[in-house]
């Protein structure tokens, strides 16, 4: 019945932008909407976006969800989407506040930076900001593999790394170690090229 209704309301969004049906949308997923932020929250304060600023942005992120989600499909729930919808905003604000801060472009600093995130799973580097960054593009990778590899690999809490048989074990359905190798790799170079790419955006 609550899926029913909150089509009902999407419906009312779409034709007339309907504000009270916003409002009513709020109520009921406001939970979820400030569960999914709380994830993102600590590194956006960071850069004085506080969660007043948040709280100003979900009446028109939740109209923007409405407006854009598909009716017609029924294998997605409008709380499923609408929660993807914040994430990617969080996201895409942390990458917009780290347009203008990095790193210096040498590739042998850009390693080192990752080495130094990937080896301390609480945080307590120098340039924490840009291992938040680091890791929300890690977050953004769309195979799954990807975040529990690097998981089980650097921040297992375990005093030794687990092996990549190890890993590829947990994994579902499992892997073989010269897989998380492989994606491993690939992952580095991805975060490699992105940072690089990020940096010399920042110096045209």
């Amino acid at each position: 019945m609550e899926i029913s209704n909150d089509k009902i309301l999407i419906k009312e969004i779409k034709r007339y932008k309907c504000s009270p049906c916003i409002s009513e949308l709020r109520n009921r997923h406001i939970g979820l909407v400030l569960s999914v932020y709380s994830k993102y929250s600590n590194i956006l304060n960071q850069f004085n976006f506080t969660n007043e600023d948040f709280n100003k942005e979900i009446d028109y992120l939740i109209f923007d969800s409405a407006r854009k989600f598909d009716l017609r499909r029924k294998n997605i729930k409008f709380s499923t989407w609408l929660g993807e919808n914040i994430r990617f905003f969080c996201l895409n604000k942390i990458t917009e506040f780290n347009k203008n801060k990095y790193v210096n472009s040498d590739p042998d600093n850009i390693t080192k930076l990752i080495d130094e995130c990937l080896s301390h799973a609480d945080n307590s580097v120098e340039n924490k900001e840009d291992c938040d960054y680091l890791f929300s593009l890690l977050e953004q990778i769309k195979d799954p593999r990807v975040m529990k590899i690097f998981t089980l690999r650097y921040f297992s809490g375990i005093k030794n790394k687990m092996t990549w048989k190890e890993i590829g074990a947990l994994i579902v359905p499992p892997i073989t170690n010269q897989t998380c190798i492989n994606i491993h790799k690939k992952t580095i170079k991805f975060l490699k090229e992105k940072l690089s790419s990020k940096i010399s955006q920042d110096k045209i």
